[in-house]
């Protein structure tokens, strides 16, 4: 069975299985849009990294909440200190954020003016107290100028959820499982709700509840029965389950984006994440494992900054468009600008994680 690291918050695979759902935002946020040139089965493959963007942030907030879960569980729920909890929470989340602040609200508007563009700056006490997801639209996308501000829409989904989770597991320790099992109710009501009422709340903290939920629900039983985690059985049905996972990413919206059940994606992939995890977990199995790969670990180590990175470079990108011809790329070339945006984030990322969070982290 795979051991906790209890020094640095760590559980082997989970940092590669951040990388890989960090790759699915990039490519959500990089790659063209499919047009009438592009022969079907390529517009189908573009329109569809459109959609499932979101993917890689429901297994975000999955992993988070699983992690947080099953190791206040593995200490024992008798000695969870909430002030200690948030203490910690609030060292590996602020350092970078309000950095990110600072290039957004100081920063940026200096290089705007260089540029002699105009730049939309949200109000900053939305930003502040994190509240900021609940006060975004979709037509805010559209700002481009302001695009890696507009990312920190999940940080305040993960910092809401820290304050939820951190108060169960502090005054309701006997019923851990049903807080799982009522978190993933809730995001399901809200999300039929919202596909009943045919409106779309991206931002909200509510439509992620059902990940959070199964991540809670997965670390309990996975802490109550460890001992499946070494079933054999199992093994041959990972190769299956991760390819299928794989299809179904890029096929659901497509399939299903028309369809009255659409709403029940908040359902199927907590509940793909979850077999995943396990098979992740399960020692029998010694292949596709992130944790087999380092240099997968090492790029999921510095996941938090790839995500906000990657945005302020995408930003810089179209900044500079608007004065030159940098993103005219045409053909294949535009294939070439994830990969782009992938290296210099890698470096934004790698140099800040050395110098910016880990002199805070060593604090956890």
């Amino acid at each position: 069975m795979l051991k906790t690291k209890e020094n640095n918050l760590k559980i082997p695979g989970l940092d590669g299985f951040r990388f890989i759902a960090f790759v699915f935002v990039l490519l959500c946020h990089t790659l063209p849009k499919g047009n009438s040139t592009d022969s079907e089965t390529l517009k189908i493959f573009l329109d569809s990294f459109q959609l499932n963007g979101i993917i890689g942030m429901k297994f975000f907030f999955f992993l988070s909440a699983f992690l947080l879960t099953f190791l206040s569980l593995k200490r024992g729920l008798s000695n969870f200190n909430t002030t200690n909890f948030f203490r910690k929470r609030a060292l590996r989340i602020l350092p970078l954020y309000l950095f990110i602040l600072v290039i957004g609200f100081i920063i940026l508007p200096l290089f705007a003016h260089f540029l002699q563009q105009e730049v939309h700056i949200p109000s900053i006490i939305d930003f502040l107290t994190l509240t900021q997801n609940f006060y975004f639209d979709l037509d805010a996308y559209h700002v481009s100028i302001v695009f890696f501000l507009l990312l920190t829409w999940s940080i305040a989904v993960e910092v809401q959820f820290y304050i939820l989770l951190g108060l169960a597991l502090n005054f309701l320790k006997k019923y851990v499982l049903l807080v799982g099992i009522a978190f993933a109710l809730i995001g399901l009501a809200y999300n039929a709700y919202n596909q009943w009422m045919n409106e779309g709340h991206y931002f909200h903290t509510l439509t992620y509840f059902t990940d959070f939920g199964a991540g809670i629900i997965f670390a309990y039983f996975w802490n109550k029965r460890e001992e499946v985690l070494e079933n054999r059985k199992m093994k041959f049905s990972y190769p299956i389950l991760f390819f299928g996972f794989i299809i179904l990413a890029l096929c659901w919206n497509t399939l299903f984006q028309n369809s009255s059940i659409l709403f029940l994606n908040n359902l199927l992939f907590p509940i793909v994440f979850c077999f995943l995890l396990f098979h992740q977990m399960n020692t029998a199995i010694t292949y596709f494992k992130p944790a087999q790969y380092k240099w997968v670990e090492k790029l999921g180590e510095i996941s938090y900054g790839l995500y906000l990175y990657h945005g302020l470079v995408i930003t810089l990108f179209m900044s500079l468009a608007k004065k030159t011809d940098i993103m005219q790329l045409s053909g294949y070339g535009m294939y070439f600008f994830p990969l782009i945006v992938l290296f210099l984030s890698i470096l934004l990322a790698r140099v800040s994680y050395a110098w910016l969070e880990l002199p805070f982290l060593r604090r956890k």
